[in-house]
């Protein structure tokens, strides 16, 4: 059997856990994507508002997302399981999976994937992008005040559409904070420089300030050019 059916069908088996135990899948993807468990492309899927999309079409989503991922390389099982085994909920079906991961791969040494600092090459924007990813998992954690954040932002990095949104959600932190990260995404692949006015933000905040340093740490190492 290839490695990569073993490793759907041990996913697989806690899919119904994990879509009963998964209570807040926004959060989770973006701790996916930071890790490379997920596409971007998913990530945005999971961020946007949208009324027609419930709670469970989200589930549904991110749990097609890491099969996708896992039937691609089955080493990425067991990054998924270390992700989900940092969220509470998910803890106990991550450790099963992490244990029955072990059990069919043990042979496999170099059984991960994760390369934590990861950055692309290509251009300014690619760079720059790759380097807000790498702390994604960070910045979903940290970020409090979404909608001073978003108000910082504003006009520079967030357009008006996005701080609208992001007002009308501030009755939920993580819906808030999914936004106000999806409109500094789009801004970064549109102008790396917006990365560095988002530093500036995030050093204003004493929850996000060690975000920013790290952030602003890496930037400085990549010697981007003006184009």
């Amino acid at each position: 059997t290839p490695p990569s059916t073993e490793a759907i069908s041990i996913l697989q088996r806690s899919i119904q856990s994990l879509n009963e135990a998964l209570v807040s899948p926004v959060q989770v993807s973006q701790l996916l994507y930071c890790k490379r468990c997920i596409s971007e492309a998913t990530l945005d899927e999971m961020e946007k508002i949208d009324q027609r999309k419930s709670l469970d079409d989200k589930k549904t989503t991110l749990l097609t997302a890491m099969q996708e991922t896992v039937s691609s390389d089955y080493r990425k099982l067991k990054d998924i399981a270390t992700v989900l085994s940092d969220v509470e909920e998910t803890r106990d079906i991550a450790n099963g999976i992490m244990t029955k991961y072990e059990e069919k791969f043990s042979h496999d040494d170099n059984s991960t994937v994760l390369q934590p600092k990861e950055v692309a090459t290509g251009s300014n924007e690619d760079r720059a992008s790759d380097i807000l990813r790498n702390n994604y998992s960070a910045l979903s954690q940290s970020i409090t005040e979404p909608v001073r954040m978003a108000r910082l932002l504003h006009e520079e990095v967030i357009s008006d559409e996005a701080l609208s949104y992001i007002i009308s959600t501030r009755g939920s932190v993580s819906d808030s904070r999914a936004i106000l990260l999806k409109a500094v995404r789009d801004a970064v692949h549109s102008n790396y420089k917006h990365l560095e006015l988002f530093v500036t933000v995030l050093r204003r905040f004493s929850k996000t300030a060690h975000c920013g340093d790290t952030i602003f740490e890496d930037f400085s190492e990549l010697n981007l050019s003006d184009i």
